[in-house]
């Protein structure tokens, strides 16, 4: 393979399970680049289908962990979760910004984006 040909490979992510989207964009045998796949499925908001779920686990003490392409899954990830905390912990949307950054301090809700 010539060092100077970039090769995209469709593939998902292993961390949580979920299987969110990826693209792993490959240059001599190395990846150079991962993003996700704004069009698969579950990168598609899906986070919101398991909002029950996902405050119970937190109610639990969970952690919450981020991490990826800080201009757009990040934030949309965001926004969703404090929806979820919000909706499912009937917090209006301060209680709610509040509840996210106690687990912040808390260092329950990370963030590692670029």
């Amino acid at each position: 393979m010539n060092s100077a040909t970039t090769t995209s490979v469709k593939t998902v992510c292993p961390y949580c399970g979920v299987g969110c989207g990826m693209a792993l964009d490959v240059q001599g045998g190395k990846v150079v680049k991962v993003s996700g796949i704004k069009t698969h499925p579950t990168n598609f908001g899906r986070l919101r289908e398991q909002g029950a779920l996902l405050w119970a686990w937190l109610q639990e003490g969970a952690h919450f962990y981020v991490c990826g392409d800080a201009g757009r899954m990040a934030r949309d990830v965001d926004a969703a979760l404090r929806q979820i905390v919000q909706e499912h912990g009937a917090m209006t949307a301060d209680a709610a910004t509040d509840y996210l950054a106690c687990m912040s301090r808390d260092r329950r809700y990370a963030r590692d984006v670029y």
